[in-house]
């Protein structure tokens, strides 16, 4: 089967990756007509902030999900992605945090148990299109549906995946309790003119081209993951909560304090046209009206 990679030679410029003159620049052009809604993931909860573990190596969401928008016309303008990743540093395998990542019915926290690093390891982070409109429709397709092969080393797209970006970032196990990581990804869509589908209310928003997601694949303790292939787990790129080799888990060394999501967009200019038409063939027959009841009087 057909698989694709990104050629370094042939790829195109369309993001920058934590260059904040180019982001700023990206910033200062945008259309004052479009429209730029912002979203954060982590928000306080009765003044309590709670975190996203990332539990899994490989993490998938769907761009220009929150468009709220009458027609279907529109044009994609840019999306601006920052990540705060946090990763845990201890030599005792067995000192857990407790990550507070929600609240019970009682209002009691629920918690995720954070293992220190035990290893190198490296993030990559991947904008693709997709090009094939049964996963297209799907908010949260398997890993089967996205890549070729689950080898994390030699990332392989599926044949109806375009891989437009790539950005890797390693992280090391020594160094303090805590360290802060900062991702910042902004990506110009030249005004893509696209046209959204009528779908199901569960599905995804999709459009007829334009179909974005952004993917993160954590390659981490790689042994690990290959013994709970091999073993036939279900989910085997699940990470699981303690360092336990007998079943192939290696923990969850990372958590997510902060993901903040820009999204600039506007109805497609044919569209505002017909708009802006109307408005003027009835304001010139208001004037025509108001010019004839002037002079019967």
């Amino acid at each position: 089967m057909e698989s694709k990679k990104i050629d370094p030679s042939k790829a195109c410029v369309v993001a920058f990756c934590n260059d904040t003159q180019k982001i700023n620049k990206c910033i200062g052009k945008r259309d004052p007509e479009a429209t730029t809604e912002t979203f954060e993931t982590i928000k306080p909860l009765n003044n309590r902030i709670f975190y996203e573990p990332l539990d899994k190596r490989f993490t998938y969401f769907r761009l220009f999900q929150e468009i709220e928008n009458r027609g279907d016309k529109l044009e994609l303008h840019d999306v601006i992605l920052t990540f705060e990743i946090t990763s845990y540093h201890r030599l005792d395998s067995t000192e857990l945090l407790e990550l507070p990542v929600d609240v019970d019915m009682e209002g009691d926290d629920i918690t995720t148990n954070i293992t220190p690093i035990q290893e190198d390891l490296e993030l990559k982070f991947y904008l693709i299109e997709i090009c094939d409109k049964e996963i297209a429709v799907q908010p949260d397709p398997g890993i089967r549906d996205i890549l070729l092969d689950r080898d994390f080393k030699d990332i392989q797209f599926r044949e109806y995946i375009n891989p437009i970006m790539e950005y890797t970032e390693k992280i090391g196990c020594e160094g303090c309790m805590f360290q802060n990581h900062v991702f910042e990804f902004c990506i110009d869509f030249g005004k893509l003119k696209v046209c959204k589908l009528e779908i199901d209310e569960n599905d995804a928003k999709t459009f007829d081209k334009g179909n974005y997601a952004f993917v993160i694949i954590m390659d981490y303790i790689d042994w690990m993951y290959k013994f709970k292939k091999t073993t036939g787990t279900n989910h085997p790129e699940n990470l699981g909560e303690t360092f336990d080799l007998d079943n192939g888990n290696c923990g969850i060394p990372l958590f997510i304090t902060n993901l903040t999501m820009e999204f600039t967009w506007k109805p497609h200019e044919d569209f505002t046209n017909n708009i802006t038409a109307f408005i003027e063939m009835m304001d010139k027959c208001c004037k025509k009206d108001d010019g004839k009841m002037e002079e019967d009087l």
